[in-house]
């Protein structure tokens, strides 16, 4: 367990542990639930798309548990294929810098589900840890704003995801702190930006 988090830690931790699905207003579990009967549709756009097609490929190759399901492929698959599907499956064409952290292009509700299903959460934690994840990536989107600074939105969404996967496999504190971290590592490869084919 980390002795001490930044301050920045510390605040997405003790978020995400505060976000509850009997606090949420009417208003903001509707719009959970219509913003993912949303990402379905567009992830439905993306099903036939190439890279969709390389990742249910690569899903295929591996069975075992944790599992969970994959878009257009038959029977479950482990976790991490089915997430690889399901995020793929979001159509690229409809993400535009930081607007992917927005509902309902973000990768964020099809990473959550299939998590959601291999651990049997409820609708309940599942929507909890979904609004959770957007509001967080909403508010490092608008604090933080990454356009212009040469690293791409998956620093937030990396975050963001992190977060949700802790509050739906119940970490504790110091856990929660340490898949941030593990979240962040990636995006940070010796402090070189991510770059993006066509980019500038």
């Amino acid at each position: 367990m980390m002795k001490e988090m930044a301050p920045p830690t510390r605040a997405i931790v003790d978020y995400i542990e505060t976000v509850d699905y009997a606090s949420l207003p009417p208003s903001a579990i509707q719009a959970v639930t219509r913003n993912f009967v949303d990402t379905v549709a567009y992830m439905a756009a993306g099903c036939d798309d190439r890279t969709t097609r390389a990742a249910r490929a690569y899903a295929r190759t591996a069975t075992g548990t944790p599992a969970a399901s994959a878009l257009g492929v038959a029977g479950s698959v482990l976790l991490n294929g089915a997430v690889l599907v399901n995020v793929a499956a979001i159509w690229p064409g409809e993400c535009h810098d930081d607007e992917q952290t927005r509902p309902p292009r973000s990768p964020i509700a099809p990473a959550l589900f299939a998590l959601a299903e291999a651990t049997g959460a409820t609708p309940a934690q599942f929507i909890e840890a979904v609004h959770g994840s957007y509001q967080l990536a909403m508010a490092l989107s608008d604090e933080a704003p990454l356009p212009g600074t040469g690293f791409g939105p998956s620093l937030h969404l990396s975050i963001s995801v992190a977060a949700g996967a802790a509050k739906l496999l119940a970490l504790d504190a110091g856990q929660r702190a340490n898949a941030i971290a593990i979240a962040i590592t990636p995006s940070l490869p010796m402090g070189v930006p991510e770059h993006r084919p066509g980019a500038a």
